[in-house]
């Protein structure tokens, strides 16, 4: 679950890898949720503070034939939970 400050500055196909490569790095199921949730808000914030990548913001824009580059300062909320069969 999270924000329009992660969805407006990450695309779905990032967040996917970001999972993947993070699921090797899983070592205790405790810390898993909290270390991922920090790694993918961070990458959020770092692309938010760019003025030339091709975020989901600036593709939004340009289906009104707004010409927006870069991305979009936004407050960024990431939680990641495991959710487990009964």
């Amino acid at each position: 679950m999270a924000k329009d400050g992660l969805f407006d500055n990450v695309h779905n196909h990032e967040l996917e890898k970001l999972v993947h490569d993070k699921l090797v790095d899983l070592r205790k199921l405790e810390t898993f949720s909290k270390m991922l949730a920090q790694k993918i808000a961070e990458y959020a914030l770092q692309k938010s503070e760019s003025k030339t990548l091709y975020t989901p913001f600036a593709e939004e824009c340009s289906k009104f034939n707004k010409y927006r580059p870069g991305s979009k300062r936004d407050d960024i909320t990431v939680i990641v939970a495991h959710v487990f069969p009964r």
